[in-house]
């Protein structure tokens, strides 16, 4: 792409499943395959998303299903020996963090599946607290993230209190 002149390349558009999930280390390499949108590994945590979210899901009529990313994050935060700065992304934010050399905006399609109140645009913070989790937008990139989207976020989920692992 270093070599591509910009009168050469007007736009690129990346399509992915929003239920597809990884693990991303700072430096945008993978840490873990992807989990893909019918992975059914993650069945407890979506019971358990489901009832810490039930009235977060219900003021916009949805269910948290099974092949949502949110289940799977959970199992990956569960499950997974994630290293400090890694993230958990969707495959499409990671493709355009790779193509862009950078952490990059999630959107809100790729959201919805990770929890994203859609009402609001925000995290639900209260459900995430009750499902260990933390949507942590204190890195560098979060102002640089706030002026290319209108969601000011990505699903960036860790373990709360990771005592293995230096903090952000």
């Amino acid at each position: 792409m270093a070599t591509v002149t910009d009168h050469r390349l007007a736009a690129v558009a990346v399509d992915s499943t929003s239920g597809t999930i990884l693990l991303e280390g700072r430096d945008l390499v993978p840490r873990t395959p992807g989990l893909m949108y019918d992975d059914s590994r993650a069945a407890a945590q979506a019971d358990r998303a489901a009832v810490a979210g039930h009235d977060v899901w219900t003021k916009f009529g949805v269910t948290m299903q099974r092949s949502w990313a949110l289940p799977r994050a959970l199992w990956l935060v569960e499950n997974t020996d994630i290293e400090a700065g890694s993230r958990i992304v969707h495959q499409g934010d990671h493709m355009v963090s790779r193509l862009t050399g950078q952490p990059t905006a999630t959107d809100s399609s790729q959201a919805l599946k990770t929890g994203l109140d859609l009402l609001t645009m925000q995290w639900p913070t209260a459900v995430f607290d009750q499902l260990g989790l933390d949507p942590s937008r204190s890195d560098e990139h979060t102002s640089e993230l706030q002026a290319t989207t209108s969601l000011g976020c990505r699903p960036l989920l860790e373990k709360k209190k990771n005592t293995q692992s230096p903090s952000m």
